[in-house]
């Protein structure tokens, strides 16, 4: 049974919170502490559409929560194949993006890759330069939002989880790949409130052809700002770990290997249960 946590007193001058309630005002956090659960795969579900506050090991610390979010690898097949495919439908909703093809994030249309190393200065970000930049990407995100971001962004540069940084130049290729994130998932972003609904991806990957670098910068920097992320590989093939230089989800083993399995319309699923299309990516942008 999980242990939940409602939240304390902040302590904060001007915050107003009703302790052990779960009550807080509308985007009165600025900034989050995510931590993604070790859980099974069975609480996958029974976690997902809970929202941030009654999560186990949800913890206020003054002006900052701690988000616990879902980071998993789902390898094999539990049952059939068309349970499986219910299994997956029954966690979409209209806030959750589908990822359907690696690649996903594409380096060949990026604007800012030939732009990153100038908002750098020994793997520190210049953040007041990237803010002043002509398209910077971020500009119609709050304010207080654009900082988390900016914030996250270092952390993710400082963590060195990506190989190659501050050693190849990999923490330019980091920068350029969140700035140039789809507009859709900083829409979620825009909305994001750190005791509610916390967005989430879904990624199916059914061939054989691996996550890039890019791929694996952005699920680890969507992982850091507080999304949810289950990733689907009935294949169990390496994906985006490949570039982390230490395990950063729960891979659940679940039953035997399929290959070239077909995806299903999951379009028509969501329209037919919830009335509109899910956001699907099924080759990169």
């Amino acid at each position: 049974m999980y242990t939940i946590w409602y939240g304390g007193l902040s302590g904060r001058a001007g915050f107003k919170q009703y302790p052990d309630t779960g009550i807080y005002r509308s985007q009165q956090f600025k900034t989050a502490i995510p931590v993604s659960l070790q859980i099974t795969y069975e609480e996958i579900a029974i976690l997902w559409n809970q929202e941030a506050k009654y999560r186990p090991n949800f913890e206020v610390f003054d002006d900052k929560v701690m988000v616990p979010v879902i980071f998993s690898k789902v390898s094999g097949i539990p049952a059939n194949i068309d349970t499986y495919w219910d299994t997956i439908g029954e966690l979409l909703s209209e806030d959750v993006i589908v990822i359907q093809e690696f690649p996903y994030a594409k380096s060949g249309n990026n604007p800012f890759k030939d732009k990153a190393y100038t908002f750098l200065q020994n793997g520190k970000l210049k953040k007041d330069q990237i803010k002043n930049y002509s398209t910077y990407p971020f500009s119609f995100i709050r304010e207080p939002m654009q900082d988390y971001m900016l914030n996250k962004l270092q952390e993710m540069i400082d963590s060195k989880i990506i190989r190659g940084t501050s050693t190849n130049g990999m923490e330019n290729l980091i920068t350029a790949t969140v700035l140039n994130m789809d507009k859709t998932l900083l829409r979620l972003i825009q909305k994001y409130d750190f005791t509610k609904q916390i967005p989430k991806v879904i990624l199916v990957h059914t061939k054989e052809s691996s996550g890039s670098a890019e791929d694996s910068i952005l699920l680890a920097y969507l992982n850091l700002i507080g999304f949810d992320i289950v990733m689907f590989v009935p294949t169990g093939y390496t994906t985006v770990e490949r570039f982390y230089t230490r395990p950063i989800f729960v891979e659940h083993q679940v039953g035997e290997y399929k290959y070239d399995l077909e995806i299903p319309d999951f379009d028509g699923i969501t329209k037919k249960r919830f009335g509109f299309a899910s956001r699907l990516f099924r080759r990169g942008r």
